[in-house]
């Protein structure tokens, strides 16, 4: 069994300016069916200006998730 509200639960201690803790947080909401705070997430992804690995990896995600 997948604890997604308990993923959820931690990955909102984590840094939230952080793309790929972000991602992680929309797929668990995703997961959850709470599509508006996965939508959010997704967006909050964008928004982030970082030249880091983490963004790299999330920002292509969240572009093919907020098309879909």
């Amino acid at each position: 069994m997948k604890d997604y509200a308990g993923a959820i639960a931690e990955l909102q201690k984590a840094d939230q300016g952080d793309p790929l803790v972000l991602m992680l947080l929309a797929q668990a909401y995703e997961k959850i069916g709470d599509n508006p705070k996965a939508l959010e997430c997704h967006q909050r992804v964008l928004t982030s200006t970082a030249h880091t690995p983490n963004n790299a990896f999330a920002r292509p995600m969240a572009k093919k998730r907020l098309r879909t």
